[in-house]
């Protein structure tokens, strides 16, 4: 799949799946979910406590 294909997929402009590629783009969960239905993959979320922290 071409990053126009996927970006088409998603509903976001191509350049956002360049800057997902290169890690520059801050995503958030309803994108991650988009990605991972359009792959056809399922999401899953590990939370793992800070050391020393909340």
């Amino acid at each position: 799949m071409t990053q126009g294909e996927l970006a088409r997929k998603l509903r976001v402009k191509k350049e956002v799946v360049v800057r997902i590629e290169q890690g520059r783009y801050r995503l958030r969960m309803r994108l991650l979910l988009k990605i991972a239905h359009v792959l056809g993959r399922i999401l899953k979320v590990t939370l793992i406590k800070r050391k020393g922290g909340v």
